[in-house]
């Protein structure tokens, strides 16, 4: 990737490294680029790739936050539609789909609102800032048994 002009970040990454990668780039080096061209190449390389906060992290399809879920669930013997999670990027979205129920204290990424218009078991909260976060807290107590709160 270097040898192509790409500047790769692996700076405190164990298992994967960052992209800065601009929608508009001089160079041609943006994020329909990346898509078009970089990612056929990294899925061959059985790499997988999530927008985070304006980065494109790359790293092991074997890995990621919904591979971890799933194991945990397996281990701990719990179905996914039982689960709920809290969430606002790009980078959340394979873990979100797995959950039975998913909170958004904000939208940080088009796709992001787009799935949420899909999803009925998903709630983007009415507020922003920390009371998103905690009307979306609010969303998930409501879910336990009243003998649990």
């Amino acid at each position: 990737m270097r040898d192509e002009g790409w500047h790769p970040d692996a700076r405190g990454y164990e298992t994967a490294f960052r992209l800065t990668i601009s929608l508009e780039s001089a160079d041609g080096r943006n994020l329909s680029f990346f898509e078009e061209h970089m990612l056929p190449r990294l899925a061959k390389q059985r790499l997988g790739s999530a927008i985070n906060l304006g980065k494109v992290d790359i790293f092991p399809v074997i890995s990621g936050k919904a591979n971890a879920a799933l194991h945990l669930l397996r281990r701990l013997d719990v179905p996914p539609e039982e689960t709920a999670m809290l969430f606002d990027d790009e980078n959340d979205l394979d873990l979100a789909k797995l959950c039975g129920r998913g909170f958004l204290p904000t939208v940080t990424h088009e796709q992001v609102r787009l799935h949420a218009l899909e999803a009925p078991n998903w709630k983007v909260s009415a507020s922003r800032g920390p009371l998103g976060t905690e009307e979306a807290l609010e969303g998930v107590l409501q879910l336990l048994p009243a003998a649990t709160i």
